[in-house]
């Protein structure tokens, strides 16, 4: 069928298609869903971190939790494969198309993570979408994706799903309903062919996919689609293992420039910032504390105390790790830990034994740099008081950092 036959069937079903809407938009109220926070996490060292944004299996039907809908199942399944933490987090609604994702992805800060995934439910197939605008929706995606996420975030998208039984519709509008999904998935790869850093990505048909599921959706659908998801997602992980995030965005020659100015911006601000590392120090009874940022090459000391240095080189950082985590870092003993046992900041005389530090954001999302505390003697245990006083530091310093970063954009 040519492109302008199938748009012009797509169009002239529209009627049939928005009074099939509003008829099982009901029906969708009585299905379970997550009332949990969109995330799902698999404890373990050095967490990979994954953004699902979309609608479809993405929704969670049938369960009343993220843990047991397909972040959990991808997030557990990551950690099996890969040995590591995984953290996926979740953005959907089933009632977005491709143009809303794109919107949505924008205002995501998808640079924070290693890799996004566009989850396709059946929207688009059956708001009747015409080709054009389904073009258009894949390059503003693209080009959304290219301005918010750094070099080093891949984009996986998965396929609009076989649609199979959907309840509603039947014969030859339910026969329309699969091929249209075809013909957009077609159009889908053939755009992305040439595309660095986008992979297309088709899943088995399963009721956790449909539009209007029944409320029995089985926790084993979320269960096989989310290792088949994971094993396409180890691969792109794979890419940049043993990478920081933040190293990696570091590596972008924008927020390379960026960090620059802030670390100039900062010393405007260096009296708050000198208290906050004297509270820390303080409060974990520590020799030494800091609130760096992380540059291209070294991580900044833009406050310090009871440290000689200025800097560090990036490579030897514990910040980049901290900035991964949406809670505290805490290395009780690094000679024990994998991650930093070899560390020069740690093999040499005298060197760090016990690490504790909360992440800094910019106002964009991206990771900034760390409030950390140092001590050259190993720790047992640190106190939840500890704990929460380090990320109530990190808040304030991060209020500096966003008062800095408004101040060189408004220079500019």
């Amino acid at each position: 069928m040519s492109t302008d036959l199938a748009d012009a069937m797509a169009v002239s079903l529209r009627p049939v298609l928005r009074a099939w809407e509003a008829w099982v938009s009901d029906a969708r109220d009585s299905v379970p869903r997550p009332i949990d926070g969109p995330r799902a996490v698999a404890d373990g060292p050095s967490p990979d971190r994954v953004l699902l944004v979309g609608s479809g299996a993405a929704v969670g039907w049938g369960v009343v939790s993220h843990e047991l809908a397909l972040p959990g199942a991808v997030a557990r399944a990551l950690r099996a494969g890969t040995g590591r933490g995984a953290v996926v987090d979740v953005l959907a609604d089933e009632r977005w198309g491709l143009a809303d994702i794109a919107r949505e992805l924008r205002l995501a800060s998808p640079g924070r993570y290693d890799v996004v995934v566009i989850v396709l439910g059946g929207a688009d197939v059956l708001s009747g979408q015409t080709s054009r605008a389904w073009r258009d929706a894949i390059h503003d995606l693209l080009e959304g994706w290219r301005a918010a996420a750094g070099w080093a975030t891949r984009l996986v998208i998965l396929e609009i799903p076989e649609l199979g039984e959907i309840a509603g519709l039947h014969g030859a509008v339910l026969g329309w309903a699969e091929r249209r999904a075809q013909e957009l998935n077609e159009i889908l790869r053939s755009r992305i062919a040439t595309e660095t850093g986008v992979d297309v990505v088709r899943l088995p048909a399963s009721p956790a996919h449909g539009v209007a599921p029944d409320a029995a959706v089985a926790r084993g659908d979320y269960a096989l689609t989310g290792t088949i998801l994971a094993s396409a997602l180890m691969d792109e992980l794979d890419r940049v293992v043993g990478v920081p995030v933040a190293r990696r965005r570091a590596l972008d020659a924008s927020d390379a420039a960026r960090n620059d100015l802030l670390v100039l911006a900062l010393s405007q601000h260096r009296a708050r910032l000198e208290w906050i590392v004297t509270v820390a120090a303080a409060a974990f009874r520590a020799p030494s504390a800091l609130v760096t940022v992380l540059g291209p090459d070294r991580q900044w000391h833009v406050a310090r105390t009871g440290h000689a240095n200025d800097s560090v080189p990036i490579q030897d950082s514990f910040c980049l790790y901290a900035v991964e985590l949406d809670e505290p870092l805490i290395v009780l003993d690094a000679q024990r830990d994998p991650r930093f046992a070899d560390n020069p900041l740690v093999t040499a005389p005298d060197g760090i034994r016990f690490y504790a530090g909360a992440a800094i954001e910019g106002a964009d999302g991206r990771p900034v740099g760390a409030v950390c505390v140092i001590d050259r003697e190993p720790r047992t245990s640190v106190t939840a008081a500890e704990r929460g006083l380090l990320v109530s530091l990190a808040r304030r310093a991060q209020e500096v950092v966003w008062a800095a970063e408004a101040e060189f954009a408004q220079a500019s």
